[in-house]
């Protein structure tokens, strides 16, 4: 059987900082380049935004709706 790592929320501030391999200084910039380069960056794509008619027909899409207009 394979034991599940702790959760981060229960792990000191040292074991933390050695699973993350950094410490409390944080990482120089040639360690934060080579970590951008290895694992991109840390950002979310933006949501797709719809049109205004493309949200009034998806609040008509819902059964729920046919019931309270009842």
């Amino acid at each position: 059987m394979s034991q599940h790592p702790l959760a981060f929320w229960s792990l000191s501030t040292t074991e933390m900082l050695r699973q993350l391999q950094t410490a409390t200084e944080g990482l120089t910039g040639d360690e934060a380049r080579e970590r951008l380069a290895r694992y991109a960056s840390n950002l979310l794509k933006p949501s797709k935004r719809s049109d205004v008619f493309t949200l009034l027909f998806a609040q008509f899409k819902s059964p729920l709706i046919f019931i309270l207009e009842r």
